[in-house]
């Protein structure tokens, strides 16, 4: 197995990535979406295993910062929208499809429901980690619209203070808080036309289990719903790499069976 970087373009911006390669040359490749405020490594560095994995059962595997996305620094961070990350990821797809015939794709968080809305034919097979379908139905958005006024006067809201050599912000912008209340990314599920695994904890406090199951009750098939019990968001709790480890396993071995 290799790791590669690679570059591709999105909107004129150079995106990095890394490429997992499998030992013997293949033609199927999975692309990781990460969630918001997430990275390249996913949560507790999960991507990275789930790369290697797939590298291992001979899928390629590319993992990328979404545009804005910078975790050393945070800078630009309020241009980042979801449309922005549609681009990024439809992006990323027609990259790969010049270099491997079988498309798959992960989301985690908010990265899968910029997997639903970026969904086209290229794309051969799809699974969502703990899928943000309701954008408006999350403690963090409810939150924040309570700030309505503090992001209409000054473009942008502040949702937290981390230390990284210095103080840095975490802000987010007009748009992307626009375009949260208006976006029904529900209506794409039922345009998948590829084979569809959902796994989610069912005591996850950020993003409801519920908004998976009803995802899966309007996907069309073949479909599988897989709740992991106990599991919180990003599959954290007392169990964590129990849990995540069998995210990883139940999604490589969708892989194995749908992206042929």
């Amino acid at each position: 197995m290799k790791e590669i970087p690679v570059t591709f373009t999105s909107h004129g911006k150079k995106i990095k990535g890394i490429l997992h390669t499998p030992d013997k040359k293949t033609t199927k490749a999975v692309i990781l979406a990460h969630g918001f405020t997430g990275n390249i490594n996913g949560p507790d560095n999960v991507y990275v295993n789930l790369a290697n994995q797939l590298a291992e059962e001979g899928f390629a595997a590319l993992r990328f910062n979404f545009r804005f996305t910078n975790p050393d620094t945070w800078k630009g961070f309020e241009k980042m929208t979801i449309k922005g990350e549609v681009e990024d990821l439809k992006n990323a797809i027609g990259y790969l499809s010049t270099k491997f015939e079988k498309i798959g794709v992960v989301g985690e968080s908010m990265g899968g429901a910029v997997a639903v809305l970026s969904y086209n034919q290229k794309v051969k097979c799809m699974v969502l980690w703990y899928p943000a379908i309701f954008l408006l139905e999350t403690p963090s958005f409810r939150e924040w619209k309570k700030r309505k006024n503090e992001i209409e006067k000054q473009g942008y809201l502040v949702i937290e203070k981390i230390k990284i050599g210095k103080l840095r912000e975490i802000r987010i912008g007009k748009e992307f808080f626009k375009e949260r209340e208006t976006l029904k990314v529900i209506n794409f599920v039922k345009k998948i036309r590829a084979p569809l695994l959902i796994v989610t904890g069912d005591n996850d406090n950020d993003v409801s289990h519920n908004q998976s199951e009803l995802a899966f009750k309007l996907a069309k098939n073949p479909k599988k719903l897989e709740l992991i019990h106990g599991a919180d968001h990003c599959f954290r709790g007392e169990k964590r790499e129990e849990w995540q480890n069998r995210a990883i396993e139940l999604t490589v071995n969708w892989f194995n069976e749908w992206l042929k």
